[in-house]
């Protein structure tokens, strides 16, 4: 594909020019492109923009929105789930930036997190709730349950990044902390030694 015809390609060099505006429209217009890299491509260089307008206000607010409104609809219909999986990620750079914005993300990345057959999609989402979660507890309430639910998934990622998150979350819930505990503790014996050593570094964070 040449430089002309790649349409990620294009909103590098817009961006090289400070033309971030122009640029973001084009990666929002790429999120529908034929090829899953391009849409790939596409969705990371929207979070690390989004990323960097949450830190400098270079990019108005309204077209971040109109942007993750773009992302939460394919985040959810993609075909492809490494797609999928790099959207959640972009929404996840976002929120470590702007998580004010990000409220009406958080349904939809619940909903992928419990449904998705991906399992890097569902990790994702995990990793990506905790992110938000870290700055506002508040915006992520709904997804203690599926958090907790999720430490039984199949795929160790997701194991790994439900325990992340709850850890970033529930001291804020006092309600939830002594159930979400003694869930990961059961997850403390876990096959996988990376989820078995991040248990154990968050209860002792939860207990401390």
């Amino acid at each position: 594909m040449t430089n002309e015809m790649n349409p990620v390609k294009k909103a590098i060099s817009l961006v090289a020019d400070g033309k971030n505006d122009i640029a973001i429209d084009i990666l929002v217009e790429a999120l529908d492109h034929a090829d899953w890299s391009v849409r790939s491509y596409a969705a990371q260089i929207l979070g690390e923009l989004g990323k960097i307008s949450g830190e400098t206000g270079s990019i108005s607010k309204k077209i971040i929105e109109t942007a993750l409104d773009k992302m939460l609809n394919k985040m959810k219909s993609d075909s492809d789930g490494w797609v999928r999986e790099a959207i959640t990620k972009a929404i996840g750079k976002i929120g470590s930036c702007m998580p004010d914005i990000l409220k009406i993300a958080v349904p939809s990345l619940i909903e992928v997190l419990t449904k998705d057959e991906h399992d890097g999609a569902r990790g994702s989402a995990a990793n990506t709730i905790g992110t938000i979660g870290k700055n506002s507890a508040g915006l992520v309430k709904d997804a203690i349950d599926p958090l907790i639910s999720s430490l039984q998934d199949d795929a160790w990622l997701v194991r790994y990044y439900a325990v992340y998150a709850l850890g970033e979350i529930i001291l804020k819930f006092p309600d939830k902390k002594e159930i979400t505990i003694s869930k990961i503790k059961e997850v403390s014996n876990d096959e996988d030694p990376g989820v078995r050593d991040i248990a154990k570094e968050t209860i002792k964070k939860l207990t401390s």
